[in-house]
Parts: C-alpha cells; structure tokens; sequence
C-alpha cells in the first residue's frame, strides 16, 4: 500500500510545464502496473486503488498534454 501511495503522491506532484512529465507520467504507469501484478494477495484493495490511482495519471497527462497545446 505504501508503493500506492507513493505512486500516487509522485503524479499529484508532477508539473506540468517540465518537458519530462509525459515520460514521467509513463513510468509511473510503468511502476503502478508493476506494483498490481506483484501484489496478487491484497488483490481486491491494490486493485481498487491502483484502478483509483491509474485514472488520476491519465487525468494528469491530459492535463499536461492540454496546457501544452493552448497558446
């Protein structure tokens, strides 16, 4: 649970004027995916927040990809 949160406190801290936070975002997709396969016991709750957790990346990169597009 502590990958989890770790996880998810890199994304709600990622800046979206850095260049890097699209490759960022990536591995941190990379790592929670890592973090769901490996924890097959806790599978409902590691499940449910990496679920949780997966949904706030992708919000971040939209974020990150519409401040890159607007004038």
């Amino acid at each position: 649970m502590n990958e989890l949160a770790d996880i998810a406190r890199c994304v709600a801290n990622a800046s979206l004027d850095d260049d890097r936070t699209s490759s960022y975002l990536l591995s941190c997709l990379d790592d929670l995916r890592v973090v769901v396969e490996r924890r097959k016991f806790d599978a409902l709750t590691v499940e449910s927040f990496g679920t949780r957790i997966e949904k706030l990346i992708r919000l971040v990169f939209f974020c990150y990809t519409l401040c890159k597009t607007s004038p």
